[in-house]
């Protein structure tokens, strides 16, 4: 660990948001490219606040389309299969992967009892910062009555 012993407390601040920024977006790239590009799209897509309020059920949605189905279930009457981000499966004793859809779909979304993917969650901050910045003119121009759209 490297000290910063001189460093100002706002210098610690800034120099940690930057590396916390840079593990967030080392987490994006080192995904394969495919869903690399659909977080990254999905996220950079949105056109409204609206929209980034069902950015996880969208994202949840596109990863069934890259999942690897490793069981059957049968006692759901579900194929199962692991989180193609973080690769984690159901905390469930004797049980692999997640149920699909549903089981997945919490996962990425954090619904109940389940544990929310840590990808994700990282991606979030990510795509927050991304829609802060992307919708501060439109809601700054609606705040002081103008359409803010250009």
């Amino acid at each position: 660990m490297i000290r910063h012993d001189r460093e100002k407390p706002e210098d610690t601040i800034k120099r940690l948001e930057n590396e916390l920024w840079t593990a967030r977006q080392t987490i994006l790239e080192i995904l394969p490219a495919e869903l690399h590009m659909l977080l990254l799209n999905s996220y950079s897509g949105c056109k409204s606040r609206e929209e980034t309020c069902r950015w996880e059920n969208m994202v949840a949605e596109k990863l069934l389309d890259h999942v690897k189905v490793i069981s059957y279930d049968l006692q759901r009457d579900r194929e199962r299969a692991y989180c193609p981000l973080c690769g984690s499966g159901s905390q469930e004793q004797d049980k692999e992967g997640f149920t699909l859809p549903v089981g997945l779909q919490h996962h990425i979304t954090g619904y109940g009892s389940t544990r929310k993917c840590p990808v994700v969650e990282q991606i979030r901050y990510l795509a927050k910062e991304h829609w802060d910045n992307e919708f501060a003119e439109q809601e700054c121009g609606r705040k002081y009555g103008g359409g803010g759209n250009r």
